[in-house]
């Protein structure tokens, strides 16, 4: 039923940017709020704007592409843009036919039910969906969707990688204790992950143990995790007479799973941590049940994965073509935790980590960072400043500036300028002096 609308508001709000030969590609999510007699409704899309700047001085937009959904992460790989949004199934203002949309210039229309997947189990009314943008062509070469909202992504030139965690909840033989009527419980989470070809397909999907710390990394033919398995037993006492439920947990037991995968998800390796790996097997075998497209194979890029100490740590997570940055804090006794900087480089066929770098104090507010593609230059935005730093076997501050990056941030490195984008301001900044350049304020929404 449509609702009676009483007032909208509507925001637009930039999440990322490309310049690719003679386009300019922008990504936008905009969030779309209706006071409704029943309360208040939502809707979020993601927004692909492309401009033709064969002529800088006048940018001309040519396509607008928009799809369902919360921005999740996009890729420009090669001429091809891979764009990932998270969308409730729930579309306010119409009759809703439950299907993920998007909208090519105008034209509304729904994902073919053919190219969506179906995952179990299955806890939130919610899509993955994943566009395939031709932008020298200026139009969407292909698009697909799965159910579950997606938790992390790797794209490359392979395809892409999807991760979902998994709530479960395994009950076991109810008893009686009067007054009390009994059931026992078995909580834990798996992650499902899946690999997406370059053509759309959903090509291979894996389960395992646990719900994935951080995040994780793709290097040539191994896709590597860093899992966190809680497992929680407890025991639910309902009152007979009077239907009160009270919980007493029983146990609670931790333990970390590092995995590699092939190309294709076929496991590789497993080490666990704690002494529950007889338990593992169990957790790998919960139920799905996948629509399964064919898929090649594709070679991987080299690309490393860090793993701190402490895998409760908070990371930020950037990678670049000699390999990867790893932001993470200091979580013991201070007031003000140490935000650290480390890189990590392939070296053979393990891991070079330099010594960690003491960066800022953490506030426990958002990071943003980027590693610059030729691994000599990272970039820090925290706490309402902006730093850089030379990295490679000592890692050194070039300077900081501040700048308040509070939102998302799109980062791209040109040379020795780095264009940095906020929500509201776009700032160039020399990467060898950390100077700004010049930069342009703007509002959105």
């Amino acid at each position: 039923m449509t609702e009676d609308v009483s007032s909208e508001e509507y925001y637009e709000f930039l999440c990322d940017f490309y310049v690719s030969d003679h386009r300019l590609v922008i990504i936008t999510n905009s969030s779309n709020f209706l006071l409704t007699e029943s309360g208040y409704l939502s809707q979020e899309r993601c927004h692909v704007k492309i401009f033709d700047v064969s002529d800088p001085e006048r940018p001309t937009l040519i396509s607008t592409l928009t799809q369902d959904g919360i921005f999740q992460n996009a890729a420009l790989v090669g001429s091809a843009l891979y764009l990932l949004s998270n969308a409730d199934v729930y579309r306010f203002g119409e009759e809703s036919d439950y299907l993920p949309h998007y909208i090519d210039n105008g034209e509304d229309q729904s994902i073919a039910i053919e190219n969506i997947s179906l995952s179990a189990p299955l806890h939130t009314a919610a899509y993955t969906i994943v566009s395939q943008i031709d932008i020298a062509a200026a139009q969407r070469a292909g698009i697909c969707a799965m159910t579950g909202a997606t938790a992390q992504s790797v794209i490359d030139e392979s395809g892409l990688y999807l991760s979902r965690t998994v709530y479960l909840d395994e009950p076991g033989e109810p008893f009686s204790e009067a007054p009390y009527s009994v059931s026992a419980h078995k909580a834990y989470t798996a992650t499902e992950l899946k690999k997406i070809d370059s053509m759309l397909q959903l090509s291979a999907s894996q389960c395992l143990v646990g719900s994935v710390v951080g995040a994780f990394a793709v290097e040539q033919d191994k896709v590597q995790l860093l899992t966190a398995s809680d497992v929680t037993q407890y025991q639910i006492f309902t009152d007979t007479k009077y239907g009160w439920e009270n919980r007493l947990e029983i146990s609670h037991e931790k333990a970390y799973a590092y995995t590699v995968f092939d190309a294709q998800l076929q496991l590789q390796s497993q080490e666990f941590s704690a002494t529950q790996a007889e338990d593992a097997d169990k957790y790998l075998q919960f139920s799905q049940a996948h629509t399964v497209y064919p898929g090649g194979e594709q070679s991987l890029p080299r690309i490393a994965i860090s793993l701190t100490e402490d895998a409760e740590a908070p990371n930020a997570l950037a990678a670049g073509e000699s390999g990867l940055c790893s932001f993470a804090a200091d979580l013991g006794m201070d007031e003000y935790p140490t935000l650290y900087l480390r890189t990590v480089t392939p070296a053979g066929d393990s891991f070079a980590s330099s010594a960690p770098y003491a960066a800022c104090e953490y506030d426990g507010s958002a990071v943003y960072a980027a590693y610059a593609p030729d691994g000599k230059t990272a970039v820090i935005c925290h706490g309402g400043s902006v730093k850089l730093y030379t990295v490679g076997a000592e890692i050194r501050e070039i300077g900081a500036l501040p700048l308040p990056v509070w939102g998302n941030t799109a980062f791209l490195f040109s040379g020795t300028t780095l264009y940095l984008a906020s929500m509201d301001a776009v700032y160039l900044i020399n990467t060898q002096t950390a100077a700004l350049i010049s930069e342009q304020s703007f509002g959105v929404g």
